[in-house]
């Protein structure tokens, strides 16, 4: 009898073992998606990942930002480019040469409202765009 007790206590063990296995490589694989969708946008990659890492955003079942749970690499990125805690980590894009004229003036402010220049903008530079929208509100 002894060496069956001795079985299942091993046996629980094991059981707990696998359990923090899964879990670090959970954590290790959205730390790699994180790491990936921030890549190339960011100033610092090093500093953002720490600091979202010391924000506890991510969670078991994936990012967590404001209330919102469960998000996606992607999303989760999307989401901080937007919220005004965190943009300032972004790259943000310089106006081309070529469209400068365009560029100089905000096309959602009310005061040089264009539609047209508004969906040149949102084609060729997205991000651009908005962070326009963001500054014509």
């Amino acid at each position: 009898m002894d060496y069956l007790a001795r079985i299942a206590e091993l046996e629980k063990e094991n059981l707990g073992l696998r359990k923090k296995l899964e879990s670090t490589i959970s954590q290790y694989n959205m730390n790699v998606s994180l790491a990936s969708e921030l890549a190339g946008k960011v100033v610092n990659i090093n500093q953002i990942m720490t600091a979202i890492r010391a924000s506890d955003l991510i969670r078991q079942d994936g990012f967590y930002l404001r209330g919102e749970s469960g998000l996606s690499a992607k999303e989760f990125v999307e989401r901080l480019k937007l919220d005004s805690n965190w943009d300032f980590h972004f790259k943000h894009s310089k106006p081309s040469s070529k469209s400068s004229d365009s560029n100089q003036k905000n096309p959602f402010s009310k005061e040089t409202f264009n539609l047209s220049e508004q969906m040149k903008l949102m084609k060729s530079n997205p991000e651009l765009a908005d962070r326009l929208k963001r500054e014509a509100t």
